[in-house]
């Protein structure tokens, strides 16, 4: 499971998780800042005429970013366990694989191409039909008369 995280399609989203951990402690900053400190949006907002209400106004624009902001950070967290899973089931058969392996070279391929360009629901499906196809090619193999020369007598 640690070689899937270490993947650089999975520290891509993290790396895109902490960008939104970043950004939540930035308006969180900011809201905290204008609310301990009045005279700092009094000085923003001297163009206007009514500084209570830009004060206001800007207020409650970093509140609904910061609900914003949370909302996507639960879905990434919520879509990082799927996407993990897509990566570790893809690892997992990249090493299985050990019959007629040129013969899924480009299933591989594929995949990784579709994990590059972050189309996960492609990459997902093509992993799931690569274990399939492989499943069904092991099965086959195992069922294979035995050529085992009998000795001649």
């Amino acid at each position: 499971m640690i070689k899937t995280v270490k993947t650089k399609w999975v520290t891509a989203e993290i790396d895109r998780i902490i960008a939104l951990v970043y950004f939540i402690i930035v308006i969180s900053v900011f809201i905290v800042a204008i609310l301990l400190l009045p005279n700092l949006l009094i000085k923003f907002s001297e163009v206007f005429e009514d500084n209570e209400l830009v004060r206001r106004g800007i207020l409650v624009f970093s509140f609904l970013a910061l609900a914003a902001i949370s909302v996507m950070f639960v879905l990434r967290i919520r879509d990082l366990s799927k996407k993990a899973r897509i990566v570790f089931s893809y690892l997992t058969i990249l090493e299985a694989v050990k019959v007629d392996v040129k013969k899924f070279k480009s299933e591989f391929s594929r995949i990784e191409n579709y994990l590059n360009s972050t189309d996960w629901t492609l990459a997902d499906y093509w992993v799931k039909r690569t274990q399939i196809e492989y499943t069904e090619v092991f099965l086959n193999k195992l069922q294979e008369p035995s050529k085992i020369d009998s000795p001649s007598e």
